[in-house]
């Protein structure tokens, strides 16, 4: 079947309709891929054709890319107003903007968990220096307390030495 669609277009190239009629022929069958490329590189050759976009739209739509799939619809809108496409466009809107809060959310999430980890980090980072501090002084604590013991030691050989 595919064989008998590329020699056709092959056959009459500058047939808007016979493309569109072989971009929805892949649209139907699954192959989304294809049917996309086929779409794309009509585009380019047609870019006037409504159902052009109107295909490429749904292909998109059907591969996740909403964002893409509003851009088409609206441009086929553009081309020629349709009832149906306008309610396919409000459905991809709809996608887009829920694909649009989910990232936002992950956005979000990802954020929060970030500021925790450099919460974390800021508070271990804190108790490290707290403790190092609390040893720190304990050092100059006992080391001060070493040398008032020697000076108290140290007092009397010095005042009980005889003066020259």
């Amino acid at each position: 079947m595919r064989a008998a669609a590329r020699k056709l277009l092959e056959r009459f190239p500058e047939d808007p309709a016979l493309h569109v009629a072989v971009a929805t022929m892949l649209l139907r069958s699954g192959n989304l891929t294809d049917a996309h490329e086929q779409l794309r590189q009509m585009k380019r050759t047609f870019p006037e054709e409504e159902r052009i976009h109107e295909l490429l739209g749904e292909v998109l739509l059907r591969m996740g890319d909403a964002r893409g799939a509003v851009v088409a619809f609206e441009r086929a809108l553009t081309l020629q107003a349709d009832v149906a496409v306008e309610e396919v466009l409000t459905e991809a809107r709809v996608l887009y903007e829920k694909h649009e809060v989910t990232i936002r959310e992950r956005e979000e999430a990802w954020h929060r968990q970030r500021l925790a980890i450099e919460l974390e980090e800021k508070t271990s980072h804190e108790k490290q220096y707290s403790d190092l501090r609390s040893q720190c002084e304990s050092r100059v604590h006992e080391e001060r307390r070493r040398f008032e013991a020697t000076l108290k030691l140290l007092r009397p050989l010095v005042t009980d030495r005889p003066k020259v």
